[in-house]
Parts: C-alpha cells; sequence; structure tokens
C-alpha cells in the first residue's frame, strides 16, 4: 500500500508491478490475467512511464534503492513481496 501511494498506483497498477518483480514476463502476465499481450505491454509501459523507468531492471533498481519502510516492500535476495506494513 506504501508503495502504491508513493507512486500513486492503481491497484492494478500494484499488481502489475508486482507480478513483473516477481519475474513474470509479459507472456505470463497475459495468461495469468487472462488479457492480451497487447493489453499488457500497453500496461506495463505505462507503469514504467509513470515511474520513470525505461525498462523493467530500471524498475527492480528504484525498489531495490527504496528503503524497505518507504517503499512498503519486502525484498529478499531476488523475491520481492509487495507488504500491506498494517
Amino acid at each position: 500500500r506504501v508503495f502504491a501511494q508513493t507512486f500513486a498506483l492503481s491497484s492494478l497498477e500494484t499488481e502489475l508491478c508486482d507480478l513483473l518483480l516477481r519475474g513474470l514476463d509479459p507472456a505470463e502476465v497475459a495468461a495469468l490475467k487472462m488479457r492480451s499481450i497487447v493489453d499488457v505491454n500497453a500496461a506495463i509501459a505505462a507503469l514504467l512511464a509513470k515511474l520513470g523507468c525505461k525498462n523493467a531492471a530500471q524498475l527492480v533498481r528504484l525498489v531495490m534503492n527504496l528503503p524497505a519502510d518507504k517503499a512498503g516492500m519486502m525484498h529478499t535476495d531476488s523475491t520481492f513481496l509487495l507488504v500491506d506494513p498494517a
């Protein structure tokens, strides 16, 4: 929730971010969410633009460089979990 509030992300954008951070590629996200790959790619492009990232690697760097308490996330090794601090 804190991460989403920090970047004014909608619940769908937050979920997409979480799936990308878990390592899913656009095709896997599309299959999981039963959406077209075109829709998923458009959503990813919009999410990355909103966060000021050019690609998923920059998204990971953004998250890794945020303090865990401010990001509302827990990360261990390469596993990221969006958490609700409440």
